[in-house]
């Protein structure tokens, strides 16, 4: 992208998805200071539906992640339908930004990928905990059933 380009403020608001560590808020925020979009709509981790609902919608020209595991973990838990931000029949590309790597200098793309294979691990081992606890509340569930009928078929 040109530097022209890059400078100008957006057709439309930005988007801003929080990041889920504290300590990255100040780099975002000085990302967004130096692009100017210091009005940028800010959401939560929480709230990744409602953010991809209105990308979707093409309510927003860009959207400014804190790193990039931030937009994956997005992805992952199925709340990022990054082909869908582009496909919208008044939609036009949403750019992508990464206030990590535009801030301070050249992105370390090797890092950030280690960064997001690690929160993929630990995204994953969430799943599979919430997975183990549903299967166990089901089957607790079950049992009591099972209990309850033989008890009052004798």
């Amino acid at each position: 992208m040109s530097d022209a380009k890059r400078d100008d403020p957006p057709r439309e608001p930005v988007a801003v998805r929080l990041p889920t560590q504290s300590q990255l808020i100040d780099i975002l925020e000085k990302y967004l200071a130096t692009r100017g979009w210091t009005a940028a709509e800010r959401f939560l981790p929480k709230d990744d539906d409602e953010l991809n609902d209105r990308l979707c919608r093409g309510e927003f020209a860009a959207v400014v992640f804190a790193v990039p595991e931030d937009a994956m973990r997005m992805i992952w838990s199925g709340h990022g339908s990054v082909g869908r931000w582009h496909a919208g029949e008044n939609a036009a590309k949403v750019e992508i930004c990464f206030a990590s790597g535009d801030v301070g200098g050249e992105v370390d793309w090797p890092e950030h990928l280690r960064r997001i294979e690690r929160s993929f691990a630990e995204w994953e081992s969430g799943r599979r905990r919430r997975q183990v606890i549903a299967g166990s509340i089901l089957t607790a569930v079950a049992l009591v059933a099972m209990a309850v009928l033989l008890w009052t078929r004798g």
